[in-house]
């Protein structure tokens, strides 16, 4: 049923100190209060790039069951300045 289902989260909780908050995960951001986060920003940043590439291949499967043809890779928002003037077909 949920075989072409993609799926991507992130949870952010603010105010949990302790054991529980010292475990290092990559789904989840313990901040001990709103003062003290300073990560937040790339971890949202991360989040958000993490979503792009789920949906961006996502869009690719759909269009590679439509076309035959040789199909474009994957490239997140910020790795395109790094191909100005590049063939990126044969990267």
């Amino acid at each position: 049923m949920y075989g072409s289902t993609l799926y991507d989260s992130r949870l952010f909780v603010f105010g949990l100190q302790g054991e529980i908050a010292e475990q290092p995960r990559t789904d989840v951001a313990f901040y001990p209060s709103y003062d003290e986060c300073e990560t937040v920003e790339k971890r949202i940043e991360d989040f958000i790039e993490s979503l792009f590439i789920v949906l961006e291949s996502k869009r690719l499967d759909r269009a590679t069951d439509k076309s035959g043809d040789k199909i474009p890779l994957l490239c997140v928002p910020f790795e395109k300045k790094d191909f100005v003037g590049l063939d990126t077909d044969s990267r």
